[in-house]
């Protein structure tokens, strides 16, 4: 269960700041799912057995970077392509880019300003 107990926004803005773009494990905690699709980070899903696998690819190719697929929920291990699980809430969000809700704010500026002068609190 990835990021069970690191619920708090720091856990997935620390991996981001280091350089972690996706997550693959077998579950994660609610909070730390949606903290990371809110920040941009798809955390797919795979079972034991593939987590088991794509671990042992990464003891045997340390350096060797991986490629993700959101279109395609695919994992790409040198020659090999593994299937992923992700969603489709959170995967049509980081197709479309809805996932980013400050750049959706100020590309709407003009109705984020009519809205707010239609609430009363903001009258004062």
């Amino acid at each position: 269960n990835f990021g069970c107990g690191s619920s708090r926004e720091h856990a997935p803005q620390a991996l981001k700041r280091w350089g972690v773009r996706a997550i693959i494990a077998e579950s994660y905690s609610e909070i730390f799912f949606g903290n990371c699709v809110a920040l941009g980070i798809p955390c797919y899903k795979v079972d034991h057995a593939t987590a088991e696998k794509i671990l042992a690819w990464i003891e045997a190719n340390p350096s060797t970077e991986m490629e993700t697929s959101t279109q395609d929920k695919t994992l790409k291990l040198g020659d090999e392509t593994i299937p992923l699980t992700l969603a489709d809430g959170p995967r049509g969000q980081f197709l479309d880019g809805s996932w980013h809700a400050r750049a959706a704010l100020m590309a709407n500026m003009d109705k984020v300003a009519q809205v707010a002068s239609n609430l009363p609190y903001m009258k004062f």
